[in-house]
């Protein structure tokens, strides 16, 4: 009847050997039957190749498809249209084998069993596989007879390992999967097991409202070829819900990682202890998703007060709460957890810090209300409103510091090993943060402390080289003293002349503006009386040596102004030979030894080019330079003298100055006195550093011309000496001034 394709065809739609056997048969039985009878065979085997395509095409969307509730949902209708059922129905056991109908599909006109649900087909499929999967059972087909008309009706299921013949199992409570059928108008029912590997997960119920039953043995294959290829899906689609579940666990991981280096490197990138306070309470609380996250500090008696919070919104505030309840900052000792750490602490001051390693673990409730603390605690969580918390010891350099505590609110919670972990790993980095922040603070106190004592240093500094000028300019003021008293010593005494020339030569006028006669004996006595020819030649002598003195007090104070620089902008172009010349003119009075022997002056001065230079500091660098090559060669003089010795060698200053090259100018000033040891020369231009007997000398006058000549304007200042030979100081300046440098002054 058939050729090879339509044989292949058929075979395809055929879902084992069996059901192709059984065809072919039907096949071979119309091909042999009368022909009255040939008819109804080609019906009855369509109409199996129908129901075999129908049941391929169902198994095949059960394979296709991932969601248990789409599978459940789509198989019961197939089903019922396959079996011409008025009812299909899928059973789940819980673990006490109670249970409940998950899908059905009903004949319109009957009750569904199910009542309509918003919940997602999604969701349901989770829901379905929520591990609460009962315990093995072993199997065997059984009948059992109908109650409700009397009439037989066969049901075929799993028997319980209890012996509890011709019912379905149950735990105990409510109905049995076929009392509900049956009250459903299903009195007629077949129910075949479904496994999930080697345990049975539920039923799958076909049911018919005819009288007689009508199950065939097809019928009851075909249902159980369902159940084998529901329970693969239940296998699949549970390891697919796993493979989700670690997905889901593996991305949360990972978020949380990341947010976790997140907030450590904000944790580290401050040094502010409340910014990073703030930071990690939001932070932690938005990463395990808690209504509050607070830190809480140890007082040294062991009561302590919130610090930082975060909180979410329609929850106290605990920092605000606990300025009005005074029994927030003195709880932790009524909670036994806390004090077996504390009481740890205390006894563990002296253990090293892997002996204290076992205290720093979380401590958790999971539920408030079923916890076991005394009432005052109680009552203090109360006003925490927390149903659930986690709490770790916060440690500073080993020592108990204070607590990071997550609180949830909402309703009790079972805290995972990941956020035990994260609380852990946070607490860690706070005791490293806090350690950062107070060796923060005290670098900051003591860099306050360095700060106010080199403002102090710097204020004594001010006042050595204000000394030091003080001394500098009494110096300067003795030698202009000096300087200027000759020549006011000489006209004040020629005053007492030039007063009496006066009056004599006014009174003679007055007599010849009396006599008529310019001949007459009075005036002629009185020109004798007042030797007017002696007057008449002394006075012009006595005006010009006035003259002479008050033209050298000139050049004293020009030299003085030369050397001050005081009416002059601070910085300007100059002529480095006019300070030079007067700084020598100032110091005139100590070209003397103390036994008064001639220091003779060497000038060596070459045409240099005028500098733009800071004259009034460069003055006082060669005046501290030249004082310090005098100061030397009268030690030298008055060591000789005191030892009775001769001295052979005349004293002598030179001063050679010379341009070295286009930039730099160099001016060398030297003595031949006794020099300057080693030792001595490495340090010669440090702060304070003199050879000199207490009250000559603070030190500070070599420190501040090596300031003036290398801060001031980026020169040069260096000293070379010979024992027994002399010194000599080499000052290289620049000719253009660094602006930079200039600036530095």
């Amino acid at each position: 009847m058939l050729n090879l394709d339509q044989w292949d065809e058929v075979r395809s739609c055929c879902q084992d050997d069996a059901a192709f056997e059984r065809l072919k048969q039907l096949l071979a039985k119309a091909s042999t039957s009368p022909p009255s009878d040939d008819s109804q065979a080609l019906v009855e085997a369509r109409l199996q190749i129908e129901r075999q395509n129908a049941l391929a095409n169902a198994i095949a969307r059960i394979r296709e498809s991932l969601e248990l509730q789409e599978i459940f949902d789509s198989t019961t209708r197939e089903l019922r249209q396959l079996l011409g059922a008025h009812r299909i129905a899928i059973y789940r056991f819980y673990p006490d084998f109670s249970g409940e109908f998950v899908a059905e599909s009903v004949e319109p006109g009957h009750a569904p069993i199910i009542k309509p649900s918003a919940n997602s087909s999604e969701t349901r499929s989770q829901q379905i596989l929520l591990d609460n999967t009962p315990s093995p059972r072993r199997s065997q087909t059984y009948t059992v007879q109908s109650s409700s008309n009397g009439h037989p009706s066969t049901t075929l299921a799993y028997q319980d390992i209890l012996d509890n013949p011709g019912t379905i199992p149950l735990s105990g409570r409510g109905k049995s999967p076929a009392q509900v059928l049956e009250e459903h108008g299903s009195p007629d029912s077949a129910i075949v097991p479904i496994l999930q590997g080697q345990v049975l997960w539920g039923l799958l119920c076909a049911c018919h409202s005819q009288e007689p039953p009508s199950w065939k043995i097809d019928d009851i294959e075909l249902l159980e070829r369902v159940s084998v290829n529901l329970s693969v899906a239940l296998k699949q689609a549970e390891l697919f819900q796993r493979t989700q579940q670690q997905a889901r666990k593996l991305a949360k991981a990972t978020r949380r990682e990341k947010t976790l280096a997140v907030t450590v490197e904000k944790i580290r990138r401050s040094l502010d202890i409340d910014t990073i306070f703030s930071t990690t309470t939001h932070e932690v609380r938005q990463l395990l998703d808690v209504d509050r996250v607070a830190v809480y500090y140890f007082n040294p008696d062991w009561t302590g007060q919130f610090v930082a919070e975060s909180v979410s919104p329609g929850w106290v505030h605990l920092l605000e709460l606990q300025t009005t309840t005074p029994q927030l900052q003195t709880n932790l000792s009524l909670c036994s957890h806390m004090q077996q750490l504390i009481e740890g602490q205390k006894h563990g001051k002296n253990k090293t810090q892997s002996d204290q390693l076992p205290q720093r673990r979380v401590f958790t409730v999971e539920n408030v209300a079923r916890s076991h603390f005394a009432p005052a605690y109680q009552e203090v969580l109360q006003l925490y409103q927390c149903q659930a918390y986690a709490i770790v010891p916060i440690y500073q350099n080993h020592q108990l510091w204070g607590l990071l505590a997550a609180y949830h609110n909402a309703h009790p919670r079972a805290w995972d090993a990941s956020d035990l972990d994260l609380l852990g790993q946070i607490s860690e980095h706070l005791g490293v943060a806090l350690q950062q922040a107070e060796l923060l603070e005290q670098t900051r106190m003591q860099a306050r402390r360095l700060a106010q004592t080199l403002q102090d240093l710097q204020k004594t500094q001010t006042q050595l080289i204000h000394s030091e000028k003080m001394a500098g300019l009494g110096q300067l003021v003795a030698g202009v003293a000096h300087e200027i008293n000759n020549p006011v010593n000489f006209i004040y005494g020629n005053l007492s002349y030039v007063r009496d020339y006066t009056q004599d030569l006014i009174g003679l006028i007055k007599l010849y503006q009396e006599e008529e006669d310019p001949n007459s004996d009075a005036i002629a006595e009185c020109i004798e009386e007042i030797d007017l020819p002696f007057i008449l030649e002394d006075l012009p002598n006595l005006i010009n040596s006035m003259k002479t003195g008050t033209d050298r007090i000139r050049k004293i104070v020009q030299s003085l102004r030369i050397f001050s620089r005081l009416d002059e902008a601070q910085r300007k172009t100059v002529d480095i030979h006019e300070g030079l010349e007067s700084v020598l003119w100032l110091l005139k009075h100590r070209f003397k030894t103390g036994n008064g022997a001639e220091i003779k002056i060497i000038k060596k001065f070459q045409k240099l080019p005028k500098i733009t230079c800071y004259p009034a500091e460069l003055n006082q660098v060669f005046m501290n330079l030249i004082n310090n090559s005098l100061d030397a060669l009268n030690d030298e003089h008055q060591s000789q003298r005191s030892l009775g010795k001769k001295h052979e060698k005349k004293p002598a200053i030179a001063i050679l100055t010379q341009q070295r090259n286009e930039e730099f100018i160099v001016i060398r000033i030297a003595d031949n006195g006794v020099g300057i040891p080693e030792p001595i020369r490495r340090r010669i231009f440090d702060p304070f550093f003199t050879t000199k007997s207490p009250g000559k000398g603070t030190g500070l006058g070599l420190s501040v011309s090596y300031q003036i000549v290398v801060e001031n304007h980026g020169g040069d200042l260096n000293v070379k000496s010979k024992p027994g030979v002399g010194t000599e100081f080499v000052i290289e300046i620049p000719i253009h001034g660094d602006d930079e440098d200039l600036l530095k002054a």
